[in-house]
């Protein structure tokens, strides 16, 4: 109940001070009856191996259109949605809700299906692939945008600032170089970007942390200076 009135609410205050908010959405898990089953057993929790996603065309077409038409029904409830990624975290099938792909099931999902429907419904909104941690962001941009792949519809990578099982202090600290070679794998002078689109500092939350804010500044400007 309380997310739609808190985002209209963050909207109309940066519309009062002058300002224009970007929303984005990141489906954590399709519906359990779009999903592969897992030991017999349907449901947003976890994910099959390798893609959690059902393959089967009109499954992969309904899941399409889910997506486009919850972008519908937050632009009818006067927040419009600028763009979306394809799937939070990928390559976790966390123990929450959760739906893995490998970088060629994404990129044919989206040629095939996502991109297509979305464009049409929506034709102004981003679509971002991806969406995970700095270690794989090449790998998967050179996927996205391998021609016949789904370069026409990507018009951007999604990034994490994890440190990928390492050490929570890792977070925030490693991974431009990665940045910056998935940057120069972008299609030259078609508006392609990166953005990074998640970083908490985990666990739990803390008062007065120097370190923790000194790590949101590192990655930021490390980040900026790798061309997202």
């Amino acid at each position: 109940h309380g997310m739609l009135p808190l985002v209209q609410q963050a909207l109309a205050a940066a519309t009062a001070a002058g300002h224009d908010l970007k929303l984005f959405g990141s489906p954590w898990s399709p519906p359990a009856w779009l999903k592969v089953p897992v030991h017999g057993n349907q449901s947003m929790t976890g994910s099959a191996e390798p893609n959690g996603l059902d393959p089967r065309p009109i499954a992969q077409a309904a899941w399409a259109k889910y997506m486009s038409k919850w972008v519908e029904a937050y632009g009818d409830a006067g927040v419009p949605i600028w763009g979306v990624t394809v799937q939070n975290e990928p390559e976790f099938a966390a123990p929450w809700e959760a739906c893995k792909y490998n970088a060629s099931f994404m990129a044919s999902f989206v040629r095939d299906y996502l991109g297509p429907i979305l464009k049409s419904d929506h034709p102004g909104i981003k679509i971002m692939a991806f969406d995970h941690n700095k270690d794989h962001l090449e790998a998967w941009t050179a996927t996205m945008f391998t021609p016949g792949s789904a370069g026409s519809y990507v018009d951007g990578m999604a990034f994490h600032w994890y440190a990928g099982g390492m050490d929570r202090l890792g977070d925030g600290t490693f991974g431009y170089q990665n940045v910056a070679a998935a940057y120069s794998l972008l299609p030259p002078g078609e508006g392609k970007f990166l953005l990074a689109s998640e970083g908490c500092n985990c666990p739990g939350t803390k008062q007065k942390d120097w370190l923790r804010a000194e790590r949101y500044a590192h990655d930021v400007i490390n980040d900026l200076n790798s061309f997202a």
